[in-house]
């Protein structure tokens, strides 16, 4: 398993490396600080997996790594993400702007990777809750639980298919009392990891292994969630709680066997999860647009004219003036045969979407009236579906009187049930203020916040390894995703505490 590890590493820096050649070869600043900003990405990433590393850091470092660095450094290498992201027109792309965005893109990595080593002294593995009564009821009643859990799952998919109480970018086609639909939302967002997090740890406590029953409930519970979700990111997920299992075999220090098992059921998870997105696909475009929409490879054709339009003036004259970049590299990187595979171009689109990183921290930091009115101002933010959310019309468009025209004209091929959002991230929002070292000290003290939460999380679940990961991921996830009426997160860490509660008082008093 080392050997195999070891690998991976060996993989991962060669292809980094591959990938920064490109890069560097291409960047219009002062390469030095995009040497550094490298080796600090690429350092926080790979020290954040050593194996007494918080599962928060792990987590958050590679959602940073894959937003920012990989993300900036495949779109200066290699160009794969031309046309520009919209808005990010208004980054000037000069020297100087690279320069700052180096540095603010280093901030992150920098105080994550100063807070583990600050709370790395701390020894919370050593503390928990003991409890052998849910360990003994579940041996009681294995088959039950098992079998109640799968009809479970299967209502919850059904009726949240037919009924689209809570489906991703659609507006709840049903006017439903608070504590159904939230309770939806709940075991998309909470509930369905965590109850499978929960029955992990007691297979494990109960026979020593994982059964190849538990892993197939995994995996209908990924695919069906994913499905009634309309989700193309629980990958994300089901790969925490794999990685939990993992670190709790090795915790355990059981056989390769056993961790070959889990590494094979993966593979199955991903296959089902990559054909679940092939359905979801089909199906969010009957729901979100109409039969006059237009596709978007028609609508918005890759073509140098289109590129250029993107660009202003100077950016353009920067092109053609550099000797290292040119029109005709930037259009040669990219084959028309590779333009046209629709299935490779969405996915590297989906990817890009996803990882939401660098792009948005450049267009917040070349708007110039940065100050911290600004995070006030974001946090009055209300659910509006009838414009953009505040971070797209102040930061991307610029244009708040007619935001709502440009809307209306973006909406005109969709249904009225679909809304789509565009968050900054955690990083580009705290950095509305302009303020470097306010950014530096917000994410250390949400980094010790955070650990701390982990090892309470860990604490209360009697030591589970499997809901702590899974736990900690979602937390980073939200946080990556963070901007999008941010005072309206009290609703999912308030039901992100209640449930951690309700796991303390089983585990404190069932005895």
């Amino acid at each position: 398993m080392k050997k195999l590890i070891n690998s991976f590493v060996i993989a991962f820096f060669l292809a980094s490396f591959f990938l920064f050649y490109f890069a560097y070869q291409n960047f219009l600043g002062n390469k030095f600080y995009y040497v550094c900003f490298s080796f600090i990405s690429i350092f926080s990433t790979i020290f954040s997996f050593r194996e007494k590393g918080f599962f928060f850091e792990k987590f958050l470092s590679l959602y940073l790594f894959l937003g920012f660095w990989l993300k900036f450094t495949l779109f200066i290498g290699l160009f794969i993400n031309y046309p520009p992201a919209i808005g990010i027109e208004n980054f000037e792309f000069s020297k100087d702007s690279l320069n700052e965005l180096m540095i603010l893109s280093s901030i992150p990595f920098i105080s994550l990777t100063f807070t583990s080593l600050l709370m790395n002294k701390i020894k919370f593995l050593q503390h928990h809750i003991q409890n052998n009564s849910l360990k003994n009821i579940y041996r009681d009643y294995r088959i039950l639980i098992l079998f109640l859990t799968f009809i479970f799952i299967l209502l919850i998919s059904i009726t949240n298919s037919y009924f689209g109480i809570y489906q991703k970018g659609l507006v709840s086609r049903l006017n439903l009392p608070f504590f159904i639909s939230g309770f939806y939302k709940w075991f998309y967002l909470i509930g369905s990891g965590s109850i499978i997090a929960i029955i992990l740890k007691l297979e494990l406590d109960n026979f020593h292994k994982v059964s190849k029953k538990i892993y197939l409930i995994i995996l209908f519970e990924s695919f069906a969630s994913s499905i009634a979700y309309l989700s193309r990111a629980l990958i994300f997920n089901i790969s925490s709680i794999f990685y939990g299992i993992f670190k709790s075999l090795n915790f355990k220090k059981k056989n390769s066997l056993e961790t070959l098992k889990l590494m094979i059921f993966y593979i199955c998870v991903v296959f089902i999860l990559v054909l679940s997105i092939v359905v979801v696909e089909k199906t969010r475009s009957s729901y979100f647009f109409t039969d006059e929409k237009i596709e978007l490879e028609i609508k918005k054709k890759i073509t140098e004219k289109n590129f250029l339009k993107n660009l202003d003036s100077a950016q353009i004259e920067i092109l053609d003036n550099n000797l290292e970049i040119s029109k005709e590299k930037i259009f040669n990187n990219i084959s028309e045969k590779f333009l046209k595979k629709k299935f490779i171009y969405k996915s590297l689109q989906l990817i890009y979407i996803r990882f939401v990183g660098i792009e948005s921290l450049m267009i917040v930091s070349s708007y110039n009236q940065l100050n911290f009115q600004n995070l006030k101002e974001a946090f009055n933010e209300k659910i509006n579906y009838k414009n953009y959310n505040h971070y797209y019309t102040k930061y991307v468009l610029r244009e708040n009187k007619n935001s709502g025209k440009t809307f209306n004209e973006d909406r005109k091929n969709l249904k009225k049930d679909q809304y789509t959002i565009h968050v900054p991230g955690i990083v580009a929002f705290l950095f509305y203020s302009g303020s470097k070292l306010f950014l530096f000290a917000s994410l250390i003290v949400l980094s010790i916040l955070f650990f701390l939460f982990e090892r309470f999380v860990y604490y209360c679940s009697s030591g589970n390894l499997i809901l702590t990961a899974f736990i900690s991921h979602i937390i980073c996830y939200r946080l990556i995703h963070f901007g999008y009426v941010p005072t309206q997160s009290y609703l999912f860490f308030g039901s992100l505490i209640l449930t951690i509660f309700t796991i303390f008082l089983v585990n404190k008093f069932l005895k």
